[in-house]
C-alpha cells in the first residue's frame, strides 16, 4: 500500500507547478519534432520530461490540451521572430511586409506549426478557440499597426482587430501556397507587397 502511494504521489520540482508545466511543454515540442506530434503519446512525453503519467495528466487531461497548450509557446516564438525581423525595417509599410513574410516562414518550417495547420489538429489553431493565441498575435501585430495608421500608411478606416485577424488568415493562406504550390518565400513577399498591402495601404 504505502509503495503504490509513493508511486502515484505528485512529483513537484522545488521550483513549483508552473514549471513543472514548462518541463512538460519543452519535452512534449522535442517528442513532436522528433516523432511527429500524430505519433507521440502522453507517455512519451511523460519518459522525455522525467516525470510520472500521473502528474503529465495533473497539469494536461489529455493530448489535445497539450497540443493546444505547445501551440502558445509556438506563437510566442513567432512573435520574437517577426520583432527581431522589423528591428531594421524603416517605415511601417515595410514592417508589415517583413511580419507577414516572418510568420509564413515559421509556419512552413517548423515541423509542429506545419503539421498544426496541414494536419487533424489545425482546429487547435483557430483564433476563437485559443483566446491565449489571439492575445499573443494581438501583442505581435497592434505595436506594427497603430503607428502604421498614425502614420498615414494604413487605412484609417479599418478596425484594427479585425485586420489582425484577416492578416492572420492571410498568413495561412500564404503558409499553404508555400506549402502546396512549393512558392518561395520571395514570391511570397512579392505577393504581399502587390496584393496584401495594396488592399489595406492608403492609395
Amino acid at each position: 500500500m504505502s509503495t503504490q502511494t509513493a508511486v502515484l504521489a505528485p512529483t513537484t520540482p522545488p521550483t513549483g507547478q508552473r514549471n513543472t508545466r514548462r518541463r512538460i511543454l519543452d519535452a512534449a515540442s522535442r517528442c513532436f519534432d522528433r516523432d511527429s506530434i500524430r505519433h507521440t503519446s502522453m507517455e512519451e512525453v511523460a519518459r522525455e520530461s522525467g516525470m510520472s503519467r500521473q502528474t503529465i495528466y495533473r497539469h494536461f487531461q489529455a493530448k489535445e490540451e497539450l497540443v493546444a497548450a505547445v501551440s502558445v509557446l509556438k506563437a510566442e516564438a513567432v512573435t520574437d521572430l517577426v520583432r527581431e525581423r522589423i528591428a531594421d525595417d524603416r517605415d511601417s509599410r515595410s514592417k508589415i511586409v517583413t511580419a507577414i513574410v516572418a510568420c509564413v516562414e515559421r509556419l512552413v518550417t517548423d515541423r509542429q506549426m506545419r503539421e498544426m495547420i496541414e494536419g487533424e489538429y489545425k482546429q487547435l489553431m483557430q483564433r476563437a478557440e485559443r483566446p491565449d493565441v489571439v492575445a499573443t498575435v494581438r501583442e505581435r501585430w497592434t505595436p506594427i499597426l497603430k503607428p502604421a495608421v498614425a502614420d498615414g500608411t494604413l487605412r484609417g478606416d479599418v478596425d484594427i482587430d479585425v485586420m489582425i485577424s484577416w492578416l492572420t488568415d492571410i498568413e495561412m493562406l500564404l503558409a499553404m501556397r508555400v506549402i502546396v504550390f512549393g512558392q518561395s518565400l520571395e514570391e511570397t513577399r512579392q505577393e504581399t507587397e502587390l496584393f496584401v498591402m495594396n488592399g489595406i495601404c492608403r492609395a
